[in-house]
């Protein structure tokens, strides 16, 4: 594996450091024009990944070796820098002299002698005093120190702080720089998941029976990418995880049923509810987006899904809509939140957060919720869902619509829902909070997520 892989990654970082682009979006692009071996691929994903991943801790390693300040090196010096350092602390197949020597190679064509010569003196101090490297004091400045050892936003590792405590925070922000379960969701209706789970084995791939939900299979190992798998192009299963499921279980939409799903793309949970319906019944998936849209039909069409009914509108809309007006037999508001739950899978996105975002969100969450509420009928069922870790934006939110909606609706048990569906056998008292369900990766396995389950009365 050689500086094709290396050269790429360093493209794409600088991708996203100076045009603000994301990780992904970046790195499949610059990877479908690559050419590069499938070996010099994985290397230039596990090198962009990483290094966004690591990024704190990468830039102050290199504060302590640089003669200049981190922030005042050209982009490209920086992030040379940080895959470089990357490779040496965190990938045991990479020699760290090979590193050194790659780096500086790649200095010699992008920039003059004297770069090169910055480079190579920077990883070279690096090598002779790793041994030696000096971390904030964790008596003195425990966010700070957590920050920088997991390369995390001290603003974030303080709000994890109050509520976990050291400990459980460092355990948190050590599994946030873990790769992520690849899991699938079996669609039941085409297969069942011991077939899909044999299919996988007759061709090496290793998997297993999931924790939390029966449909759910986890991934140990695959060759390629997910999508390459013929069970995902005959519809036989969608990537999506156990946490995600469980919100389709709250649900629990009977076949026959009209049920909404108000913030739908790209229809992983949408086409669940289908298939909990045996596709009987009708699913309102809404987007505002038309892109998005095409996603949720393309999706519900591998699927082999007629019941998902995409539909342009927002969820904000459906309060002044009087034909939908207590329409829906169940509804679903998977609302837009800051996404902590969820950092490992965006290495990126714990970089575009910023402290205000929690409560903007938690104000938009709370219109959204009483919006969708007015479609629910007499009886009906209504589900709100949050990939995020943070109270204002579960918890905060459940009891304050409870509040205003004076008695009309009435919070159902989480626990309850799921033990008399047969789901969720595997997981621990820990996963629920009073009535709701509260899920992190550090517990449970599974994204961080947050749901609640109202009913409105039938009187």
């Amino acid at each position: 594996m050689g500086r094709g892989s290396r050269e790429l990654a360093l493209e794409v970082l600088c991708a996203i450091e100076e045009r603000g682009a994301y990780a992904s979006l970046a790195l499949g692009s610059a990877l479908a024009r690559s050419g590069l071996s499938a070996a010099d691929r994985g290397l230039a994903t596990e090198l962009v990944y990483g290094v966004v991943r690591r990024r704190l801790t990468l830039d102050w390693v290199i504060g302590q070796f640089a003669t200049r300040p981190v922030g005042s090196l050209a982009p490209w010096v920086r992030n040379l820098l940080r895959l470089s350092l990357y490779q040496m602390l965190y990938l045991t197949r990479v020699r760290p002299e090979a590193a050194c020597h790659e780096a500086v190679e790649i200095a010699k064509t992008r920039g003059h002698r004297g770069t090169a010569g910055f480079v190579n003196a920077v990883l070279r101090a690096f090598l002779r005093g790793r041994d030696n490297l000096a971390w904030p004091d964790p008596e003195s400045g425990p966010a700070k120190h957590l920050a920088v050892r997991e390369s995390h936003p001290e603003w974030l590792v303080e709000r994890w702080l109050a509520r976990l405590g050291f400990g459980e925070t460092a355990e948190l922000l050590a599994v946030n720089n873990q790769p992520p379960p690849l899991v699938l969701r079996v669609n039941r209706r085409r297969a069942s998941r011991e077939e899909v789970l044999a299919g996988l084995a007759e061709r090496g791939v290793e998997a297993e029976a999931s924790r939390w939900v029966p449909e759910g299979i986890v991934l140990r190992s695959r060759g390629g990418a997910v999508e390459e798998l013929p069970e995902v192009a005959k519809g036989l299963v969608q990537v999506q995880d156990e946490a995600s499921m469980l919100i389709a279980h709250l649900v629990a939409p009977e076949p026959g049923e009209r049920v909404l799903d108000a913030a739908a793309a790209p229809g992983g949970k949408a086409t669940h509810l289908a298939e909990l319906m045996d596709d009987r019944g009708e699913v309102r998936a809404l987007d505002v987006h038309p892109g998005k849209l095409r996603l949720i039909s393309e999706n519900a069409a591998r699927l082999g899904l007629s019941s998902v009914r995409p539909e342009l509108r927002s969820a904000l809309e459906l309060a002044e809509a009087a034909d939908w007006s207590r329409s829906f037999d169940r509804a679903l508001l998977d609302a837009p939140c800051t996404g902590l739950g969820v950092l490992r899978r965006r290495p990126d996105a714990r970089w575009r957060k910023e402290p205000g975002d929690v409560a903007a969100l938690s104000a938009q969450q709370r219109q959204l919720l009483r919006s969708v509420a007015q479609t629910v009928r007499r009886g009906g069922r209504l589900v709100y869902s949050t990939c995020s870790t943070e109270p204002e934006e579960g918890e905060e939110v459940a009891e304050d619509f409870l509040r205003d909606q004076g008695g009309e609706f009435v919070v159902l048990a989480a626990r309850e829902i799921l033990a008399e569906r047969g789901v969720a056998a595997g997981g621990t008292a820990s996963a629920f909070n009073g009535p709701y369900l509260r899920l992190w990766p550090h517990r449970h396995g599974t994204d961080g997520f947050f749901a609640a389950c109202f009913e409105r009365r039938k009187v």
